[in-house]
């Protein structure tokens, strides 16, 4: 049985993917978010209670750099047909609010979708491990 594995990706190829993922996210201008997921329903009532709405979800992926790289890219083994490797990021989401201060690292799982349909982002929640970003250092931004 052969096994599907990827070689990490290089900075390049994680800057690609990453100007695909906004080009495709500001043209048609949404993304589906597997809702469903008791995880991410949960994120949207923190995401809430740190002053946003569902649809600012949208601008932090339009946010997302190679520092953020976390993990990927990954066979989508689930969907048929399927709608692209999985890669996996993290960010750290800071109050809008003043009052609050400390910062939630979110872990954030997209895919491109085909080419006719949206964006689709399986994950977005608070992460449930301590995320290492592997491009942090390769990266001009130099940290997150």
């Amino acid at each position: 049985m052969a096994t599907y594995k990827l070689k990490q990706p290089s900075l390049e190829d994680v800057e690609v993917f990453l100007k695909e993922l906004h080009f495709k996210v500001s043209f048609q201008e949404n993304v589906f978010f597997e809702d469903s997921r008791m995880k991410n329903r949960l994120a949207l009532a923190d995401l809430r209670e740190l002053g946003y709405k569902s649809n600012d979800r949208i601008k932090f992926i339009q946010q997302l750099t190679a520092a953020n790289y976390f993990k990927g890219p990954t066979e989508d083994k689930q969907n048929i047909p399927e709608q692209g490797d999985l890669w996996e990021f993290g960010m750290i989401i800071s109050s809008s609010i003043k009052k609050k201060k400390k910062g939630i690292e979110y872990y954030i799982k997209v895919q491109l979708g085909t080419p006719d349909s949206n964006v689709i982002c399986i994950s977005f929640h608070p992460a449930e491990f301590k995320i290492i970003y592997p491009k942090l250092h390769s990266t001009k931004e130099g940290s997150l």
